[in-house]
């Protein structure tokens, strides 16, 4: 049984308007490059749940959950401007708050 996973990572490019597949590797929890670190909360996909492995390679292609892996993104995205709004907000109470004393 593929349990949803039926999507390549093309497909899941496609989905989110992407063309470069690190975008979408980059944030797999098991994702490992020394070059180009992301940090764990940008970690968004998880093995079982977003992908999984077509065999127990740790090179073998990925298939994906789209429906689920696209939530994840946009509940990811969501939450990152969310917090970008809140941080501009702030800069700009101190700011408010500098020019008043």
């Amino acid at each position: 049984m593929d349990y949803g996973f039926t999507a390549t990572t093309r497909q899941v490019l496609a989905a989110l308007g992407f063309s470069d597949p690190k975008t979408l590797h980059r944030r797999r929890e098991d994702y490992r490059d020394g070059s180009n670190p992301v940090c764990d909360s940008q970690k968004i996909f998880q093995a079982g749940v977003h992908f999984v492995r077509v065999s127990p390679s740790p090179y073998a292609p990925i298939r994906w959950d789209l429906a689920k892996t696209l939530r994840a993104w946009k509940a990811a995205t969501m939450c990152l401007a969310f917090e970008s709004l809140q941080d501009r907000a702030a800069e700009t109470a101190r700011r408010e708050m500098e020019d008043d004393q």
